[in-house]
């Protein structure tokens, strides 16, 4: 257990912060964790001083709960299932968009406030192998589940970084000591865009955000799925007092095709092609 004090000198705010943590071992294969704590982020100067800020504002707080269940397989695997929640408040929001409202599209726009609260829930399931020689690597998924509301307009809405579904995978393979191939798949659902947009035709452009408008909704629209798979291979070789290592990389092997949202308008941008790398490094 334990607690902190801080104190932001731009807003004379001081803010004391407690936390806890409890570790339970049933069993040798068995560990169970719980934790709790209070967390807050100050206002910066942009946020405090600029354009829409606001120099009211207090800290954002946020409340987290969490609960895992560890248990070892064997000497070298062990699979980890964990449970959170946090629950915030006093969250920072501004208007600066065009909404529909009751079929008429308005501007609405508000300097920075302390208005939303909400909260993040999910659960994150995982298995782990570690080893010097031969396989090792680790598998993830986990759920996650957001929702937000402004205290002033009523707005109800999932948060700007709500991803439902997220798959890693990583895995390495040591051929020689001195010989290793790895791999890393990355997967996640598709993000909100971030603002009040609708399709002008749902039925007649399912995937097109050129044919985004106005609406009543924030973040209602979401991109595509992420996907990106890289391959890597590293070469040693010892020197009488040195190493010298040469690796190669395919950085999105497949080449799929990823986007992300420019700026707060529906315009879309690609993200990181296929891409070949080769490095060398040398430790003496």
């Amino acid at each position: 257990m334990g607690a902190r004090v801080d104190r932001w000198s731009l807003t004379h705010e001081t803010v004391v912060t407690p936390r806890a943590a409890l570790s339970l071992v049933p069993s040798e294969k068995i560990r169970v964790r719980l934790g709790w704590g209070q967390y807050v982020e100050f206002p910066d100067f942009r946020e405090l001083f600029g354009f829409e800020g606001n120099p009211n504002l207090r800290a954002e707080r946020a409340t987290h709960y969490n609960a895992s269940i560890e248990h070892l397989l064997a000497a070298n695997t062990r699979v980890v299932v964990e449970l959170y929640d946090r629950e915030d408040r006093d969250l920072f929001f501004s208007l600066n968009n065009l909404v529909e409202i009751e079929g008429e599209v308005t501007f609405l726009q508000s300097h920075i406030r302390n208005s939303l609260r909400g909260y993040a829930r999910g659960v994150e399931f995982s298995v782990h192998r570690r080893s010097a020689n031969r396989l090792a690597g680790w598998v993830s998924y986990s759920y996650s589940k957001t929702r937000l509301t402004d205290a002033i307009t009523g707005f109800n809405f999932p948060s700007d970084f709500d991803q439902r579904h997220t798959l890693n995978i990583y895995g390495t393979y040591r051929v020689t000591p001195t010989l290793n191939f790895s791999t890393l798949l990355r997967y996640g659902s598709g993000l909100p865009m971030v603002g009040f947009f609708r399709r002008l035709e749902p039925n007649l452009f399912p995937g097109s955000e050129r044919f985004l408008v106005p609406g009543s909704d924030r973040n209602r629209i979401r991109l595509p799925a992420y996907s990106r798979f890289d391959v890597r291979v590293n070469k040693a070789f010892y020197l009488r007092r040195s190493k010298l290592t040469l690796s190669a990389e395919l950085i999105n092997a497949l080449g799929r095709e990823n986007i992300r949202q420019r700026g707060l308008t529906p315009d879309r941008e690609k993200l990181l092609p296929f891409l070949p790398s080769a490095g060398v490094a040398f430790e003496f």
